[in-house]
């Protein structure tokens, strides 16, 4: 069911801007959830409850967005090797961090293989969404720039970019709109002002922790995806 978050009261002797007992917690030790963008031929679009091709999906927590409010920290790239076994169907068999790594993978793979190896890359967007109870949460954007909205990336970068500062310091509305060519859906960044100074106080705390998502949410799925993932 689509997401509403409900303010919860904070009693007076909790002191929330104290981190004590996390001293030793870094980026390492958190999973980000990961956004979905839901086309029409998604298995989560005819399996949730009340989804909708173009909602954003988050399958850690069930919850659908038409729209969320985010700042983002950084963009991460990484190699996705992959079988093109036929015009409309191509197998993702590894990612890798490194560019190098990723081709010589292919070199091997295409040793053996009877179908192309090709790498393409991918997008992450990392960043903290802001909640309706004014707290925020770790969430990753996963872009396939080579599919047919592989402009996302572009237009949130050059929105950040033409803004000025550090990457943190704008609040982003995240939606999606049907491309009129084919109907696949894309992301569309809106920008609504500068972000709230704990939100700016968090990212820029988590940028010097060097945010990255772990290796292993790389591991290669076995079967063709359709929407955007966490890998």
């Amino acid at each position: 069911m689509t997401n509403e978050n409900k303010k919860e009261l904070v009693p007076s002797y909790i002191n929330q801007n104290s981190t004590k007992g996390n001293e030793t917690i870094d980026q390492d030790d958190i999973t980000p959830l990961s956004i979905i963008l839901l086309q029409q031929n998604s298995t989560f679009t005819s399996k949730v409850d009340g989804a909708q091709e173009g909602d954003m999906y988050i399958k850690a927590t069930n919850e659908l967005y038409k729209e969320l409010d985010m700042v983002f920290i950084k963009q991460e790239k990484n190699w996705a090797v992959v079988e093109v076994v036929s015009a409309k169907e191509t197998n993702v068999l590894n990612y890798f961090n490194s560019k190098r790594e990723a081709e010589l993978d292919i070199s091997e793979r295409s040793k053996t293989s009877r179908n192309q190896i090709k790498l393409r890359p991918n997008i992450r967007h990392i960043g903290l969404q802001l909640m309706a109870d004014n707290t925020f949460r770790l969430i990753v954007i996963p872009i396939k720039i080579w599919a047919t909205y592989n402009t996302s990336h572009k237009q949130l970068n050059t929105l950040l970019v033409n803004r000025g500062g550090d990457r943190f310091n704008h609040l982003i509305k995240v939606g999606t709109m049907a491309e009129p060519k084919n109907g696949t859906y894309v992301y569309g960044f809106e920008a609504k002002g500068y972000a709230p100074e704990n939100l700016v106080k968090e990212a820029n705390r988590l940028y010097d922790l060097d945010v990255k998502t772990k290796d292993d949410a790389y591991e290669a799925p076995k079967v063709q995806q359709d929407d955007d993932e966490d890998f």
